[in-house]
C-alpha cells in the first residue's frame, strides 16, 4: 500500500525557489527533468520509503537525491502509511547552512 505524502510549508518554499532559480538560469528541458524527476523520486518512496539513506544528524529524516544538485529530506510515519516532505535542498550550499527543523 502506497503511502500518502504531504508537503510542509517550507518544503513547498524550498521547491518552489529551486524551480524558480532553473527559471532564471536555465533552459526548459532542465525545469522539465527536474520536474519529472522529482515526481519519479516521490512515488519511488510512497511505495518504498525507507529506500533513501537516513541522516546523520536524526535517523527519522531520510535525504533522497532528486538531481545530483538537489535532495529532499523527508520523514516516514508507518502509523499513519504518511510521508511528510520538509525540504528540497541545494547540495551546493554550504553543508552549515542547512536547518530541518
Amino acid at each position: 500500500m502506497a503511502y500518502e505524502i504531504v508537503w510542509t510549508k517550507k518544503a513547498d518554499e524550498s521547491y518552489k525557489k529551486n524551480i524558480k532559480y532553473l527559471e532564471e538560469n536555465w533552459p526548459e528541458k532542465v525545469i522539465e527533468d527536474f520536474l519529472n524527476k522529482t515526481n519519479i523520486r516521490l512515488a519511488l518512496i510512497a511505495e518504498y520509503p525507507f529506500v533513501a539513506i537516513s541522516t546523520p544528524k536524526s535517523n527519522k529524516l531520510r535525504k533522497l537525491f532528486i538531481v545530483k544538485q538537489i535532495s529532499c529530506f523527508y520523514s516516514i510515519n508507518e502509523n499513519k502509511n504518511k510521508i511528510t516532505i520538509h525540504l528540497f535542498w541545494n547540495n551546493y550550499q554550504h553543508p552549515k547552512k542547512l536547518k530541518l527543523k
